[in-house]
């Protein structure tokens, strides 16, 4: 008897051992379940971007398993479209990267939630630099989140200046003219300066930096207008005019990477740049860290300029109205901007071309401390000198003109064009950022009219043509095009109809051999 009642005590204790265990594991397979996915979506295509921000993703998942966070990267040429597209069939990303401009753009889809909770909740463990703030205020929310800040300095090749015999980098635009026409020796294929003639945002960024420097940076008045041809902007053009003439023959094609690239080579002596290539720098001009000069954007002589840079603070989005994920974006925030992980990624995710948006001392030592920083650290205190003198084109007195976001970005032509289409009662199903995303939407909306330009990345016009129509397209004499398909042939003649305004100017030829046999196959398809 007492040895059943010793194994019945014994039992008892094996089964509550074993009762704690599988409430153990159903607690576990509970919480698994309730863990909330969340999906940020960026822009920071390069891999050492990427690197970095995967590591903070993962630090993050390890410290909260309640929450799985994922990245996903797109690039700038199909952010418009794709983020658009998200919207409208409602499976979007919850925290998407933005610039301002980007950010008025979006917001019109009604697909970004206001932020100001999310940011409050960041901000009590943060302390953000309020001018990075004030580019997300609009109708009394704030929209973003800020991450990173960028600006634009003078960028120069300190041997370039030494074998001119130029003691010092410029600090009027008188002494940029000068200084460039001194450099430029084209028998050595070097320039004085790489100045982004292209129509990208590098481009237009660079404009605007020197629009600025000549007092012009206030492109709208109050009532959002444009006022662009000011007399301040006049005379920046007529300087940006004069100094095309000290640049490669071929900035009509620059933009970032090859101004980049041409300073970093040693064609060119000077450019306006942000401190986004220390990497290679080190690793390609065969040059030291010493060698590379920065200096503030320099202003007209005669006052009538003002110390200033392009400045513009990269945010995130919210793009989701669920409490819950909401909650679980404004932990991951705070933990990205904390500052030991927060320095860190600023001194690994690309060296010395983000800016901290927060003002604390820790982060900035541990930026400072990353290998490549180290190096270059008197460069890039001058970016953190600079930042009370930048601005944004289209900000204003803490409103940002929604126009800019209407104009801005690389497919305005496309957006343009499903504006007039959509005012003359079409209706636009879908607009593809190159020829072969146009492909792919075309077989799957199968409109009724595409429009496809000659000119795109990946695949050109005519390529899109004969996948999606599967006509033969090829050049042929005279400067014409020719188009055939089961023995019909269509020759398009006249260079105007290629290249010159939109016009039909030239002849259509058709030779057909059996005209119902041909008619019945273009009918078929």
């Amino acid at each position: 008897m007492n040895d059943s009642i010793f194994k019945n005590k014994h039992l008892e204790k094996w089964m509550k051992v074993f009762s704690m265990i599988f409430a153990s594991i159903m607690l576990t397979t509970n919480a698994e379940a309730k863990t909330i996915q969340l999906t940020m979506q960026h822009m920071e295509q390069p891999p050492s971007r990427v690197e970095a921000m995967q590591v903070v993703v993962d630090k993050f998942n390890a410290k909260y398993p309640q929450y799985r966070m994922k990245q996903n990267v797109v690039g700038w040429g199909e952010a418009y479209s794709r983020v658009t597209a998200q919207v409208e069939a409602g499976v979007g990303v919850d925290l998407q990267q933005a610039i301002p401009a980007f950010f008025t753009a979006i917001r019109r889809t009604g697909g970004v939630q206001p932020a100001t909770g999310v940011f409050n909740k960041v901000a009590k463990e943060v302390k953000f630099i309020e001018a990075y703030v004030d580019q997300y205020r609009a109708d009394d929310e704030i929209w973003a989140i800020p991450a990173f800040g960028m600006l634009e300095l003078l960028m120069y090749n300190k041997k370039h200046f030494e074998e001119a015999g130029i003691s010092h980098p410029p600090k009027t635009t008188e002494e940029v003219l000068a200084a460039a026409k001194k450099l430029t020796i084209p028998s050595k294929g070097q320039y004085g300066f790489a100045l982004p003639a292209s129509d990208t945002l590098a481009g237009t960024q660079s404009i605007y930096t020197w629009m600025g420097a000549f007092g012009g940076k206030k492109i709208f008045d109050d009532n959002c207008r444009p006022t662009v041809n000011n007399p301040h902007n006049i005379k920046a053009y007529t300087f940006l005019k004069e100094l095309a003439k000290y640049s490669p023959p071929d900035i009509g094609a620059y933009a970032w990477a090859e101004v980049e690239g041409a300073l970093v080579s040693g064609k060119a002596s000077m450019i306006t740049f942000k401190n986004a290539f220390m990497n290679s720098w080190i690793n390609n001009s065969g040059l030291g860290a010493s060698d590379l000069g920065a200096a503030p954007i320099p202003v007209p002589s005669d006052g009538s300029g003002e110390r200033f840079s392009l400045s513009y603070s990269n945010a995130f989005m919210i793009m989701t109205d669920d409490p819950k994920k909401q909650e679980g974006l404004a932990k991951f925030m705070a933990f990205w901007l904390s500052p030991k992980i927060y320095g860190e990624w600023l001194g690994t995710s690309e060296p010395g071309l983000f800016l901290p948006v927060t003002d604390n001392a820790e982060t900035n030592r541990i930026m400072f401390s990353a290998p490549v920083l180290s190096q270059f650290k008197k460069q890039h205190q001058m970016s953190l000198d600079e930042a009370p003198y930048t601005g944004m084109y289209g900000f204003m007195q803490n409103n940002y003109c929604p126009t800019v976001g209407q104009f801005e970005g690389q497919n305005f032509t496309a957006k343009a064009m499903k504006t007039c289409l959509e005012n003359n009662g079409f209706s636009v199903v879908g607009i593809a950022t190159d020829g072969e995303e146009g492909i792919v939407q075309y077989k799957d909306l199968q409109p009724d009219i595409a429009t496809i330009d000659i000119t795109m990345p990946n695949k050109d016009g005519r390529e899109c043509l004969e996948e999606i129509l599967e006509f033969d397209v090829s050049d042929s004499a005279g400067d014409t095009c020719t188009v055939e398909k089961e023995g019909g042939v269509i020759i398009f003649t006249s260079e105007e109809l290629w290249t010159g305004h939109p016009k039909c100017t030239g002849t259509i030829y058709f030779f057909v051999d059996d005209v119902d046999k041909y008619y019945k196959s273009i009918k078929d398809n």
